[in-house]
């Protein structure tokens, strides 16, 4: 997908960020949920304990293994598919 969009905005840059600029507005923004008030952290630390810690990321050791295995059986699958239809067809 990243290597796509690498070749979308080599093409065509200015409607590539308009595309980005719109789904991230749409997707990754919240309408709903407003944040709260807060003095911010661009020029000091946060001093609650809660927001000095790191959170999110894409969970791990976990995630990955499920990946993984899912990829193996959508390969192993479409191995299988493929070997039929050529059997079939001959």
């Amino acid at each position: 997908m990243a290597r796509t969009m690498v070749r979308q905005h080599r093409l065509a840059p200015a409607a590539t960020e308009a595309m980005m600029a719109a789904m991230v507005d749409k997707t990754h923004l919240s309408r709903h949920r407003p944040a709260p008030p807060s003095s911010g952290n661009l020029h000091h630390a946060s001093t609650e304990r809660r927001h000095q810690e790191v959170s999110g990321g894409w969970h791990g050791r976990r995630r990955t293994a499920r990946r993984r295995v899912a990829t193996v059986l959508f390969l192993a699958g479409s191995a299988v598919a493929g070997r039929w239809l050529l059997r079939s067809t001959s």
